[in-house]
């Protein structure tokens, strides 16, 4: 009989088998690589997206459309080549105009008294639009002491009397008014780290900005070690400004002002 290392020799069809391999125990031929048998689907060559595809193709959600893209990258470009005589004057009465804001078709601007230095104007200040289209000026809100307008336009933030009201950027604005509540909001001050703080900015601003870089002879950083001392017994704000005003004045220049706070 053959020994257990060896084979018995079918035929070529057949897989070889132990001599000694007890009945029923044949091993199993050998699973099929299916990767070598299946052939991977054959690819249309890409085709070149043709111009009207380009046009209406559908860009991914949260992205902006084409050509929404392209208008808010198109550079600004302003022809200055006789500008000037293509300036055309707003048509409407002379008067105190100040805080001007531009938007699509209208112009926002605030008209009031002129300053007065140690007393208030003769007349409230009133915020007003102007219509490029009608040529019309209107009237959005009175006795305001300041405004501001949204990135895109469409509303203005006011200031009048203790609070702040929201207005509609348009000329019939002054029927949107709504009271914006402050009453959750709180400051934390502390005035004593303030009155520092404010104290360094101004002899900052100097140094940086005064219109010779020799101080008029005077040695900045010295006045600065002067008056900090100062800063231990200033137990008001109009005190802080008669030391600031002080330190100030060591340069004897003129319209050099301290108010307010």
């Amino acid at each position: 009989p053959p020994e257990s290392d060896e084979v018995t020799i079918g035929k070529p069809d057949e897989t070889p088998k132990p001599a000694t391999t007890p009945p029923g125990e044949e091993p199993k031929k050998p699973a099929k690589d299916i990767n070598k048998e299946l052939k991977p689907p054959a690819q249309e060559p890409a085709k070149e997206p043709t111009p009207d595809a380009e046009k209406t193709a559908t860009p991914a959600p949260g992205e902006p459309k084409s050509d929404t893209v392209a208008k808010s990258q198109a550079p600004l470009t302003i022809d200055f080549d006789g500008i000037g005589t293509r300036v055309a004057r707003v048509p409407v009465t002379a008067d105190n105009y100040g805080g001007i804001s531009a938007k699509t078709g209208h112009l926002i601007y605030a008209v009031g008294s002129a300053f007065y230095y140690g007393r208030t104007g003769d007349r409230p200040t009133v915020l007003k639009i102007f219509a490029f289209k009608d040529r019309k000026e209107s009237t959005i809100a009175e006795d305001i002491r300041g405004y501001t307008m949204s990135d895109d336009g469409s509303k203005l933030l006011v200031a009048q009397g203790p609070g702040y009201n929201i207005y509609d950027a348009t000329p019939t604005g002054d029927k949107s008014k709504k009271p914006v509540s402050t009453s959750g909001m709180f400051v934390d001050r502390v005035p004593v780290e303030e009155w520092n703080q404010i104290f360094n900015e101004v002899w900052r601003r100097y140094r940086d900005f005064f219109y010779v870089p020799n101080m008029h002879g005077y040695d900045w950083a010295a006045l600065r070690e002067q008056y900090r001392p100062l800063l231990q017994y200033v137990s008001h704000r109009s005190d802080l400004n008669y030391v600031i005003s002080e330190m100030i004045s060591e340069l004897t220049i003129q319209h050099a002002y301290i108010e307010g706070g």
